[in-house]
């Protein structure tokens, strides 16, 4: 949920833009570049710019999670859920639909170009929580360690 320019091999990129160099990403940038997918799930600007998190957050941040009830989950929130993948996900819901079955969620990672296949229909078991409050840098204590330990193991 990074808004900031990803290194690809000497190609900047984010949601699937690519820029010949690295630039500073303010609100405005981000939505220039990234704004057209939410437009396309009626999502403007200035609801964007009034989610929690609009300017996203980074590695290392550490981010609060309360659990939600999947009624009270809402577009703009940033939710954390299990998928097939073996780390949960932590994305931006993009809308939410009840169905027959129950509420169902799609979400999208800001800074990706576009939903993941295992995000378009989020069932309600597989909700972990919301994302209410946001650490700065208090995760790279986590990463750091991992990285020792990982050098200590031999990879």
């Amino acid at each position: 949920m990074e808004h900031r320019l990803v290194d690809d091999n000497g190609r900047y990129t984010i949601c699937g833009a690519g820029f010949s160099e690295k630039r500073k990403i303010d609100f405005d940038v981000y939505w220039e570049t990234c704004g057209n997918f939410y437009k396309e799930y009626n999502i403007s600007k200035d609801a964007f710019n009034s989610f929690k998190f609009s300017n996203g957050f980074n590695t290392g941040d550490v981010m609060i999670i309360f659990r939600a009830e999947p009624k009270d989950i809402k577009i703009g929130d940033v939710i954390v859920f299990k998928s097939y993948r073996p780390d949960p996900i932590i994305h931006r819901v993009i809308q939410v639909r009840n169905t027959e079955i129950g509420i169902r969620i799609k979400t999208k990672g800001d800074h990706n170009s576009n939903s993941g296949p295992d995000e378009n229909s989020i069932d309600e078991e597989s909700i972990v929580g919301r994302a209410v409050f946001r650490v700065p840098l208090l995760g790279y204590v986590k990463i750091t360690f991992v990285k020792i330990i990982s050098l200590i193991k031999g990879g």
